[in-house]
């Protein structure tokens, strides 16, 4: 009778672990399938990326800037509300409109200063949103022609991990 009672025992523990075994290689397996979706998710992520940046790099923008002159550049490294400036100095000539593009990625411009050569300033008074599809601004210059010292700007990125480019041109 113990002998029974053992074996039956016996049997109705290896039963349950079997079980408990099966359930947890199946629960093991579902986790590595989500981990392998997500393991993709971000590959194609990582991909879309990219080809979001080719697209930025070979921007139609391009052909817009026929015409214009190249006053200077400047990278965007701060990630949050950071200031830059632009030396373009009267060597450079006289100008009745700028342009600014941005490569790279999303950006917002909260304010802009100009200081043309003559000591005078001008705020132009908008705010430049560069985002898909608008990745340049132009800005009319009060007045005729004007020779212009710097540009400076007070920007914020969108993405942080963005790296982002500026562009200056004048007409």
């Amino acid at each position: 009778m113990k002998w029974q009672i053992t074996s039956a025992l016996l049997g109705l523990a290896l039963a349950l672990t079997s079980g408990c075994r099966s359930s947890y290689e199946d629960r093991e397996r579902e986790r590595r399938e989500q981990e392998r979706e997500m393991h993709e998710e971000r590959q194609q992520d990582r991909r879309e990326m990219g080809e979001e940046r080719a697209r930025d790099l070979a921007n139609p923008v391009i052909d817009v800037v026929a015409g214009w002159e190249k006053l200077g550049e400047r990278s965007v490294d701060g990630y949050n509300t950071d200031h830059d400036l632009i030396q373009v100095g009267p060597i450079e000539g006289r100008f009745s409109r700028l342009m600014l593009r941005v490569s790279g990625g999303d950006l917002v411009i909260q304010r802009c200063l100009i200081v043309f050569s003559d000591g005078e300033h001008y705020y132009p008074r908008v705010q430049l949103d560069f985002k898909e599809g608008s990745r340049a601004h132009e800005i009319d210059l009060p007045g005729k022609r004007l020779a212009i010292n710097r540009v400076e700007f007070w920007y914020a990125k969108v993405d942080y991990r963005d790296s982002v480019n500026i562009e200056l041109f004048g007409r």
